[in-house]
């Protein structure tokens, strides 16, 4: 496996701001002359549209966040909206339509956005790769191949973090036993909106060794917060160099803000056909929303029956192939931590981190 790369130092970063309000721009323009960052200005919202993704953040004037929302750009990350203490109404349809961390009112939110300069002065600070797994069908494994590729990364030397993204799931930590650690879990967190501090975070969490785990509550709620769970990834990414999220079937907001943080998807299938049959659809809607997904398949396969043959069945490409284990099942009963040493699903945790940090290790 890859080892830990020696990073190299980021690009300079350059901040997009998109107002015609003078005042606001004087302000602006001030803060980031503090904050060492490089900025390009445009004056209508029409003029953002080149620089929207390249930009390391931008900065929206209030009055201008409903024209620039109307011109259906991608969402991204590192979107702040900048209103001065006149501008009245807040514009958070527009905001939210943006995909914006948060609405801040200048003077006031000086000390957070000089901070939030600051992080972008250092690059958008993202460096992880953030790797998801969701069943074709309930039972399928999804949550212990998680934990199994959260601890396989730590164990390596990559700083992991394990996100339990299934509310409705019981908890991953209880597959961990670590169900009586210390530390925040979901229900604690629900609240969390915009910048939160990366190591703020890492150090309230329980930790299993170096593995940092954000498990739901046993009796947690129905579906988690989508500005939460944006709000995490964006942290954990800044820190670590493996993300895990563990995510449900399901098709709620939660579950799609994750999606758009995840490099790959690791779809656990079944070799039968009922769940070949249920997994292609889920396959086709999550391409349709641009997610790479790999099949897992997991025996044993029928007679004649190859897992190439599962994948092309379910319309994804093959990942890697498991067996079923027996004792992973009982350990997983008692609490144990999935085995890293030998048997199918260590060897499957290898060959995908094998296969999905090389390009990391060279970046």
């Amino acid at each position: 496996m890859a080892a830990p790369p020696t990073r190299r130092p980021p690009a300079p970063a350059r901040v997009l701001v998109v107002t015609a309000d003078l005042e606001l721009l004087d302000e602006v323009l001030r803060l980031t002359a503090v904050s060492g960052v490089e900025v390009d200005v445009a004056h209508e919202a029409s003029l953002a549209r080149s620089r929207w993704t390249s930009a390391s953040l931008v900065l929206v004037g209030a009055q201008a966040a409903g024209a620039l929302a109307a011109q259906g750009l991608p969402r991204r990350d590192g979107v702040v909206v900048v209103a001065g203490e006149a501008s009245g109404d807040l514009p958070w349809r527009a905001a939210t339509e943006l995909g914006a961390e948060t609405v801040v009112v200048l003077p006031e939110a000086q000390p957070w956005l000089v901070g939030r300069l600051g992080d972008a002065a250092h690059g958008d600070g993202s460096r992880a790769l953030v790797l998801a797994t969701m069943s074709g069908r309930g039972g399928a494994g999804a949550s212990t191949l998680a934990a199994a590729l959260a601890l396989r990364a730590q164990a390596s030397g990559w700083p992991t973090m394990l996100i339990d993204g299934d509310a409705g799931g019981g908890g991953i930590d209880l597959l961990l036993g670590a169900e009586e650690a210390a530390g925040l879990r979901w229900s604690q967190l629900r609240s969390v909106r915009g910048r939160v501090d990366p190591e703020s975070l890492r150090q309230a969490l329980p930790r299993i060794g170096r593995l940092h785990l954000l498990s739901c509550d046993l009796a947690g709620a129905a579906e988690l917060d989508p500005e939460a769970l944006r709000a995490v990834l964006h942290a954990a990414a800044r820190t670590e160099d493996v993300v895990v999220v563990d995510l449900p079937r399901s098709d709620d907001g939660a579950t799609r803000e994750a999606l758009r943080a995840v490099d790959h998807l690791l779809l656990v299938v079944p070799a039968e056909v009922r769940a070949v049959a249920a997994a292609r659809g889920t396959v086709a809607r999550l391409v349709g929303l641009g997610v790479d997904v790999r099949a897992v398949v997991r025996g044993p396969l029928p007679s004649g029956v190859d897992a190439e043959m599962v994948a092309e069945g379910v319309g994804a490409p093959l990942m890697c192939s498991l067996r079923p284990e027996a004792g992973v099942v009982a350990a997983a009963e008692r609490g144990e931590v999935p085995a890293l040493g030998r048997g199918s699903l260590a060897r499957a945790a290898r060959a995908i981190l094998e296969a999905t940090l090389p390009e990391r290790a060279a970046a």
